[in-house]
């Protein structure tokens, strides 16, 4: 990984931070996408339409197997709705 990165925390987009990466870069990738589609969460409504949420979703998948490299591993936690439609759209 490069040194730049390594023990660091970055407040910013996560899609923005995938896509400075170079291909191939990192071992492990790992996440826990919000499930904003019209919950209520810590007093907060998220309001995000359904198609939105998985084009975002798909587009998070995209970028982070992009970055993985050949023997990487990708963690997602997610909806089964989501597990169907990623499965789909990666294949």
């Amino acid at each position: 990984m490069m040194p730049a990165y390594r023990d660091k925390v970055f407040h910013q987009d996560v899609l923005e931070m995938l896509r400075g990466l170079p291909d191939a870069c990192m071992d492990m990738v790992y996440g826990d996408p919000d499930y904003n589609v019209g919950v209520k969460y810590a007093g907060k409504n998220y309001t995000t339409k359904w198609e939105d949420y998985v084009a975002w979703y798909i587009e998070l998948a995209r970028e982070s197997l992009r970055v993985l490299k050949p023997d990487g591993n990708l963690f997602f936690y997610q909806l089964s709705q989501t597990e169907r439609l990623l499965a789909r759209a990666l294949s």
